[in-house]
């Protein structure tokens, strides 16, 4: 992994007139941020593939209710997970913090944007806690890249945390050792549902437990358990949150979400957000799968 790209391309000025050589450069700089911003939005249109197995199951997981087994009071794990689902959720954060440094997996996942359900993408996936890194390299329906590097400082500059991404196709050309783009800029926090550096496990309990705490007390939030399900052939605990309206005003927080937690490891590995209670729009779908936990990775690995 080079560390020697820039946010702009030094070589296109010494091949292009400088007025040209400008033009270019913003166009891979905006195409970068599209990249980045939309990591979930295809920029490939005409181009989708025919409907693999992985999107017919990944459908199913989406648009049908969980095909949960009968609770089971005779199990300790699913008392507690009845009893007090937050708690539990909680548990599932202690566990994470205490026994992962870092994992490979297979990320999967769908995002409504602009009104509009967006493709189907795989990609793997390399992430380590400390310094907080994550490596995506897509397999089926990328963007306009074939990766996004981010490592927590690598690139800091004036305060601003720079990701890199190598682009695909004729804009590798443009850029041959990829372009660096800052994480939080406002069109890329615009078009995206989720920034680069909120990424993993860690974060997603903790945004599903910060939302569930802040409508507590209101009459209408729910989150219960209800029961087991199996994803990718994995027994899960699967729970239901509903979010009154007022705590779904704040950006990409769904009014109703389904959570998987995989029943050996206690991570969340399937999510499900929908704009309707009866789960009919989806805006958002997550699932990580071929997930193997403390392979040791290293910074050459990022």
């Amino acid at each position: 992994m080079t560390r020697h790209a820039t946010e702009v391309c030094p070589p296109l000025r010494r091949i292009l007139y400088p007025a040209a050589a400008v033009g270019w450069i913003v166009v891979v700089w905006i195409v970068a941020g599209w990249i980045l911003a939309g990591w979930i939005v295809v920029g490939c249109v005409g181009c989708r593939a025919l409907p693999s197995e992985t999107d017919r199951l990944f459908h199913d997981l989406a648009t049908a209710p969980p095909d949960t087994r009968r609770f089971d009071p005779a199990d300790p794990m699913q008392r507690r997970a009845a009893s007090d689902p937050l708690a539990f959720l909680k548990a599932c954060r202690r566990h994470y913090v205490e026994n992962v440094r870092d994992y490979r997996c297979r990320f999967t996942l769908q995002e409504r944007s602009n009104g509009t359900l967006g493709p189907i993408q795989e990609m793997n996936v390399r992430f380590r806690e400390e310094p907080f890194s994550v490596d995506l390299r897509w397999v089926r329906n990328p963007p306009q890249a074939n990766r996004v590097n981010y490592v927590e400082g690598r690139w800091a500059r004036h305060g601003r945390e720079y990701a890199l991404i190598e682009l695909s196709g004729m804009l590798a050309l443009l850029a041959p050792n990829g372009v660096k783009r800052h994480i939080h800029a406002p069109d890329m926090v615009a078009a995206a549902r989720g920034t680069i550096d909120r990424f993993g496990f860690k974060n997603t309990l903790d945004s599903i437990i910060e939302n569930c705490e802040r409508a507590h007390d209101d009459p209408a939030y729910d989150l219960r358990f209800l029961g087991i399900a199996d994803l990718d052939e994995r027994p899960c605990f699967v729970f239901r949150r509903i979010l009154p309206e007022q705590y779904t005003t704040e950006r990409h927080v769904d009014p109703l979400l389904l959570i998987y937690i995989d029943r050996q490891w206690l991570l969340p590995t399937g999510c499900f957000g929908y704009a309707d209670m009866q789960g009919k729009k989806l805006l958002g779908a997550y699932v990580t799968t071929a997930i193997h936990l403390n392979p040791g990775l290293t910074d050459a690995d990022f």
